[in-house]
């Protein structure tokens, strides 16, 4: 039997990290409606900077698995939290196009760590297989889904930059923890 409390830690953070990556990316395509407003660009300009973070989010994937056998997919699973935290926290800082472009970019490619990596972890941790998996997907749509709401209830009452913060900051600390 596989479901010690090392393996059901190893899927909770599993399932927080899915979560993590699905609504952390899709905070820019809601926050650029205030960040256009904000910097007095216009949004045509602005939402053709995120199509990096999305490529990045696929094409880092294989290296991030090759990666993930050379150090380790726990190793590589805490820089997933803190790197992603991090480039998410850094976005707030953006100010010219040029920044959010490599902002997102960075961002996509630390988002591009979960899927190889957090997918064995939650397949070596588990002696439930179907349910985890299940449960692992809906964790993950939940935060496609909870994304543009609650970035715009952020943006809204305390700016967009907050709404890179806040997140970023709770992805930073489930990485130290």
């Amino acid at each position: 039997m596989i479901q010690g409390t090392l393996a059901r830690r190893t899927i909770r953070f599993v399932n927080i990290a899915h979560t993590f990556d699905h609504f952390i990316l899709l905070i820019y395509p809601t926050a650029v409606l205030a960040i256009a407003a904000g910097r007095g660009l216009s949004y045509a300009e602005l939402i053709g900077l995120s199509t990096g973070a999305f490529v990045a989010f696929g094409l880092f994937s294989l290296p991030a698995g090759w990666l993930a056998d050379r150090i380790g997919r726990r190793n590589l699973f805490a820089i997933f939290f803190l790197g992603y935290g991090a480039s998410c926290m850094a976005l707030a800082f953006a100010v010219i196009p040029l920044h959010f472009a490599g902002g997102l970019l960075i961002l996509g490619v630390f988002s591009a760590i979960y899927h190889p990596v957090g997918a064995v972890m939650l397949v070596s941790h588990t002696d439930r297989l179907g349910r985890d998996l299940g449960l692992n997907g809906v964790c993950g749509n939940m935060g496609a889904a909870l994304a543009a709401g609650v970035t715009a209830m952020i943006a809204s009452a305390f700016g967009w930059q907050a709404a890179f913060l806040v997140p970023g900051a709770v992805c930073v600390l489930a990485g130290v923890a």
